[in-house]
């Protein structure tokens, strides 16, 4: 697998299970609570900044 398609998939990964966590976090399914929107904005600050720093290694293998 080229380098380019390792990054595709963890983005990949990393956005599905973003929004996953927080589907589940405003429902509060189970014995879960529903988390606070102020810490579902915070998680979600950490991945897009995670997801930005990947998108300039996916530009840095595609273009070099």
């Amino acid at each position: 697998m080229k380098k380019y398609e390792e990054i595709l998939d963890r983005m990949h990964f990393i956005i599905g299970s973003t929004l996953m966590d927080n589907n589940i976090g405003r429902q509060g399914i189970g014995n879960i609570e529903p988390v606070a929107e102020t810490e579902i904005l915070r998680t979600n600050r950490r991945t897009y900044m995670e997801l930005k720093v990947m998108m300039m290694r996916l530009e840095r293998a595609l273009y070099g």
